[in-house]
C-alpha cells in the first residue's frame, strides 16, 4: 500500500522544474520522485497554473483515417476561417479608427466656431 504524504508547493515546483529542465517524460519524473504517476504532475501543474510547453496536440478523432488530401482541405478550412475572423476583426478596428476620426473633425470644427480661430494648417503656408 502506498503511503499517503504531505507534499509542500516547494516539493511541488520542484518536481515540476526538474521535469521542464531534464525533457524527461512526467512518467519517468514521476517514478524518479516516487509518486503515483505522469497524471500527478500534470495536475500540479494545472493547479499552479504553469504551462506545459511539451504538451502534445490531442488528435481529433475525425481526422484519423483520412487520407491526405481530405486533411489538407480540413486543415485549409480552418485557415480560412481564422482568416474570416481575422477581416472581421480588423474591419472593426477600422469602424472604430474613422469613428474617432469624424469625432476628431466635428470637434475641431466647433472648437473654431466656439473659439473663432483655425485650428486646421492651410496647405501652402510657411513652416
Amino acid at each position: 500500500m502506498i503511503e499517503k504524504r504531505k507534499v509542500t508547493d516547494s516539493f511541488r515546483l520542484e518536481v515540476i522544474e526538474d521535469y521542464l529542465s531534464s525533457g524527461q517524460s512526467k512518467s519517468s519524473i514521476a517514478r524518479k520522485y516516487n509518486l503515483g504517476g505522469a497524471d500527478t504532475i500534470r495536475q500540479w501543474m494545472q493547479r499552479m497554473k504553469i504551462q506545459d510547453p511539451y504538451k502534445r496536440e490531442v488528435v481529433s478523432t475525425t481526422l484519423i483515417g483520412m487520407n491526405h488530401k481530405s486533411y489538407s482541405k480540413v486543415k485549409k478550412e480552418k485557415e480560412v476561417q481564422s482568416l474570416e475572423k481575422r477581416i472581421t476583426e480588423l474591419e472593426k478596428e477600422l469602424y472604430k479608427a474613422k469613428m474617432g476620426e469624424d469625432f476628431y473633425r466635428t470637434m475641431v470644427d466647433i472648437a473654431e466656431k466656439e473659439f473663432k480661430i483655425e485650428i486646421r494648417k492651410k496647405s501652402g503656408t510657411k513652416q
